[in-house]
């Protein structure tokens, strides 16, 4: 295996559609740092298997809840992003004006 300052490091070579490999390179170049698609998309797994980087406990906790809904990780992920809408959208509703008929 090739080895990086950080350690041993292995490859792994996926197919992306034109598409979405457009879509991954546009969104690299606006990251702050400009990084590199390989190095955008390395986070993206990162982020994705440790919840991205919060505190152990509060993964451990929620890892759990995980478990206890039987979800995998991308459907609970799923089930947070649709819990947060819900919550912004009743935020939303609280501070307008009831409608009219």
């Amino acid at each position: 295996m090739p080895k990086t300052p950080s350690g041993e490091v292995k490859l792994y070579q996926i197919r992306l559609g034109l598409g979405l490999a457009k879509t991954c390179d546009d969104e690299a170049a606006e990251t702050p740092e400009r990084l590199p698609p390989s190095v955008f998309l390395r986070r993206i797994v990162e982020d994705y298997l440790t919840l991205y980087g919060i505190p152990r406990s509060q993964f451990a906790e929620l890892e759990q809840d995980r478990k206890e809904m039987k979800l995998d990780k991308r459907e609970y992920i799923k089930e947070l992003l649709d819990a947060r809408l819900r919550l912004v959208r009743e935020k939303k509703h609280a501070g307008s004006p009831p409608r009219k008929r």
